[in-house]
Formats: C-alpha cells, sequence, structure tokens
C-alpha cells in the first residue's frame, strides 16, 4: 500500500483504481492518484529505454523528488539548492540507504526554516516507495524531534485514513489544526497546513460518504494551485456518488488539464464504475475512450489490459499490436502479451515474455509469480528448479501473500514433491478470496489424490470466474477428464 503523506493516495477515486487492479485491469500511469509510476513495467518507454538502468533508477529519483517538491512551499518549491538536496537525498534511499538521505536533509532544513523536518520528509519517501515499515519508524522520530509542526498529524492522519481509522484521523486532524494555531509561521507555511487539513478532511468526508462537507472542503481547496488538480479528481468523485456523469467528466477533464501525464477521463470514469461492479458501464467507457483516442499510448495500453481481463484476446492482440507500431516493445503490453500467451496454453512463449519482464523488474511481485507459474508449466527439470526457486524468493519477499504460497505448492507438485505441495496447498486454501487458478491447482491435486467429485466442484467455481482465468481452458480441458462435462470454451464476453 503506497501512501503520500502530503496527500492520501487510496481514497475516493484511487479505490476505484485500485478495484481495478483486483480484476486484472490496472492503469497503468494511474494506479492510485493519476500520477505517473516509477515502476518499470507501468512506465510508458520502450524495452530498449528500459533495459537502461540507470535511466530507470533516474526515474524513480525524480519521482521521489516530485513527492518532496510537493511537500515544499514558498521561496522553497523554486529554490535550485533545496531541490539539489532533494535529489540527493532521493538516490540515497533508491540506493536503500535511507539514514544516508536524513543525512543529507537534516542540515537543509536548518538552513531552509519552511523545509518539512528532515524525518518527515525520509518518511514521505518511503511511503511513497511502498515501504510504511521504514517510513513509520521515520514518522515516529519525527513526531519526537518535531512535535511542533503540524505536518506530523496530518501525515499520521494520513495513514489513518489509509488504514480506515477515522476516528483517528478526525482527531489527529484536530490536533494539527491546534498545533497550526499555536505558533506564528510564514504565510506560506500557514497555508500549506491549513490545505493539508482541509486536503484530509475531503478524504475523511468521501470515506464517510458525507458529500456536502467533502465538496465544501475541495471546493476550498480550488484555490490553492499545488493542490487543485487533486482537487478535480476527488469533485469527479463527489459527483460520480450524485450520479452526475456530465459533472463528473467535466472534473476528469479539468484534472487532465492540470496533470499532463493523466489518463484520458473516459478511462478515470471506468474506473469509478468498476469499483460498483458495473462491469457493462466500464467496458463502454473504456471504449468510448479508444474511440476517442486510437493512437494515444495509454488509452490503447488501458484497452489492451481491459480486453486481456474479459478473455476477448483478438481485441486485445489488435490494440497490442498498434502499441508495438507506434513505441516498440512497451514492458506493460508485454505483460499483456505474456498473460495471453499463456492463457492461451503457449507456455512457453508465456515464459519468455515473463523472464524478460524478471529481468527489468526482480522483485516485482506479479511478475515473478507469472514467470514461476510459466516455467512449472515446463517438463524440463531444469525449468523447474528454477521455478523453484523463484516461487520461494516470491514468497520470502511478501511471505502473507497466500497465493505465493499456492504458487510454490503448485511448483512441488510438479515436481511430483506432493508432500510438500500438500503443506503449502493446505497452508493457503483457508485464504478468502483467492483467485481461481488457486482453484485450478488444488483441483489437480485433489484429482492426484482421488477427490475427483471435491476436484469438480472447485473447477465449477473457478470456472464462474467474470474476469481474466488463466487456465480456463486447461480447467474445461480437466473437467472433461474428470467426466463433468458442461464446459464451454467462450471466454467470458466472447461471442
Amino acid at each position: 500500500m503506497n501512501v503520500s503523506l502530503n496527500r492520501v493516495r487510496l481514497t475516493g477515486l484511487a479505490w476505484a483504481l485500485l478495484a481495478i487492479a483486483g480484476s486484472g485491469w490496472l492503469p497503468a500511469q494511474e494506479a492510485v492518484t493519476g500520477e505517473a509510476a516509477p515502476a518499470a513495467a507501468q512506465d510508458p518507454a520502450t524495452a530498449e529505454e528500459m533495459k537502461d538502468l540507470p535511466a530507470n533508477r533516474q526515474r524513480a529519483i525524480d519521482f521521489l523528488v516530485k513527492e518532496l517538491m510537493e511537500l515544499s512551499v514558498g521561496e522553497l518549491a523554486s529554490n535550485a539548492d533545496a531541490k539539489a538536496v532533494y535529489q540527493e537525498a532521493a538516490a540515497a534511499l533508491v540506493d536503500k540507504d535511507a539514514n544516508a538521505a536524513r543525512e543529507l536533509l537534516a542540515p537543509a532544513a536548518e538552513k531552509f526554516p519552511m523545509m518539512p523536518p528532515a524525518d518527515l520528509l525520509v518518511a514521505a519517501m518511503l511511503y511513497a516507495g511502498g515501504n510504511p515499515a521504514a517510513g513509520m519508524e521515520f514518522l515516529e522520530k519525527a513526531a519526537k524531534a518535531a512535535s511542533g509542526n503540524p505536518l506530523v498529524y496530518t501525515s499520521f492522519a494520513r495513514i489513518a485514513l489509509a488504514q480506515s481509522r477515522r476516528t483517528d484521523a478526525r482527531v489527529l486532524l484536530e490536533k494539527a489544526s491546534r498545533v497550526a494555531g499555536e505558533s506564528t509561521w510564514p504565510e506560506a507555511q500557514q497555508q500549506q497546513f491549513q490545505s493539508a487539513v482541509l486536503d484530509a478532511t475531503a478524504d475523511l468526508a468521501l470515506i464517510e460518504d458525507d458529500r456536502v462537507a467533502a465538496r465544501t472542503a475541495l471546493e476550498t481547496l480550488l484555490a490553492n494551485e499545488q493542490l487543485k488538480a487533486n482537487a478535480e479528481l476527488r469533485l469527479a468523485e463527489v459527483s460520480f456518488r450524485e450520479e452526475k456523469l456530465d459533472e463528473a467528466l467535466q472534473h476528469l477533464e479539468k484534472y487532465g488539464a492540470l496533470t499532463p501525464e493523466a489518463l484520458a477521463p473516459e478511462i478515470l470514469l471506468a474506473g469509478l464504475f468498476q469499483r460498483t461492479g458495473k462491469a457493462e458501464q466500464v467496458g463502454e467507457w473504456v471504449e468510448k475512450a479508444y474511440a476517442k483516442y486510437p493512437d494515444q499510448i495509454p488509452v490503447l495500453t488501458e484497452y489492451a489490459g481491459w480486453k486481456v481481463s474479459q478473455e476477448e484476446f483478438d481485441d486485445a492482440n489488435l490494440a497490442l499490436a498498434k502499441i508495438e507500431q507506434l513505441a516498440g516493445n512497451m514492458p506493460r503490453a508485454m505483460l499483456l502479451k505474456g498473460k495471453i500467451a499463456f492463457a492461451q496454453q503457449s507456455y512457453e512463449l508465456a515464459e519468455s515474455r515473463f523472464a524478460e519482464l524478471h529481468k527489468l523488474e526482480p522483485e516485482n511481485p506479479e511478475i515473478g509469480n507469472l514467470w514461476a507459474m510459466s516455467l512449472a508449466e515446463s517438463s524440463s527439470a531444469d525449468k523447474l528448479a528454477l521455478a523453484l526457486e523463484t516461487a520461494q524468493q516470491n514468497l520470502q519477499r511478501q511471505p502473507q501473500n497466500a497465493y505465493a504460497a499456492v504458487i510454490l505448492g503448485w511448483v512441488y507438485f510438479q515436481q511430483k514433491n506432493y508432500e510438500q505441495a500438500n503443506l503449502w496447498f493446505s497452508r493457503a486454501a483457508q485464504t478468502p478470496n483467492l483467485p481461481p487458478e488457486a482453484g485450478y491447482y488444488f483441483a489437480r491435486f485433489l484429482q492426484h489424490i482421488g477427490k475427483k467429485e471435491d476436484a469438480i466442484k472447485l473447477l465449477e467455481t473457478a470456472l464462474t470466474s467474470t474476469n481474466l482465468f488463466l487456465y480456463r481452458n486447461a480447467a474445461i480441458a480437466l473437467q472433461g477428464e474428470l467426466g463433468a462435462g458442461g464446459g464451454s470454451l467462450v471466454a467470458p464476453g466472447g461471442d
């Protein structure tokens, strides 16, 4: 969970986009806020560019510097020396040395009175980069060393909001307001504190579905140039909840005008429909975006992603071919091509695509899981050994991820190590909402131990999935093997 300490990422429209991620369709540039993400697989760069690791490192640094600049106000926001320090600190953090980043920021925070506390800046980078545990350590240090700074309390409030702790958030925002009034601050900082409280208050109102309070706070924030774009984005959420689609679209258009890297308004509106579970409207707005912007790489990518999630592979392949023609082998397009190959049981092709992506992003959990899955479909002992090594690494990186445990169990199953397969399957089986691929793996294990009827029931459940099911064809074939019948090779949304 990535949280921005100067803004809550995981509320309102963000939840809509994350809901899409759960269905296999995740907007590439705007996973949670409508901003360009630093991850290589989500960046609209060519494959050649992504092979340039120093360039990829610089993207991550630029992303973190942007996060720090959004915490800078007044003269500090345009100060070249301050930005240079931010660059050095971000580089240290990307190189996994948070303490070195703090040592760079501490003297700068003393030099520039309007710069937030060094510990808070390091925490902001860690949270934005997806390391909340380390981020909390530095935020706790900031609370101790800079208890008189209101940004400390608005930061804790944003974390509370991301964790749905509404009462805690409300108390922290009240504390921030009190602290802001207890000292004399430069006007720019005073406005920053007031806006930070208003910004978080708007998110709290959205969580509680208090549309009047949310709209009041957000319309006030439109006067803040730094927060105006984000306010427009969330006003779209309010209008959507009020079933004012034209108004929602207008806010999204204004957001796009203020945010050059933003996705098309129609794509963002599709995300809001996705959150409400209205797949038909999602498809309608994705199609509208595709018709309106047929040569926009981000729109083509989202269109292809949606079509893959619906297993409409012919349409997806047409969009992916156009992306390749316009921009070469983009990482996210490669990911979608790999999923299509896997779903069509071209496992060697899928393996080659995921292997290339794994070189670019060795710590990306989705790519790691997919690569292990494709390797596990090989009859080669060497590839199965590599699948085991990869699955074990994936689980080490995400020890609480039950699906990673399922994949490890599947690799053991393919190696005919049934004892270990049973162990890992049993550990994960009680976890709710596992993807349909897990059902296929469990069914194969149940077939092996002679529990045919249980295997059939699991397959029937897995095949009800209305989103991408990578083993759909394999599951239908297994149904036939088990004598269940009744299967269909028509994918969801297919003809």
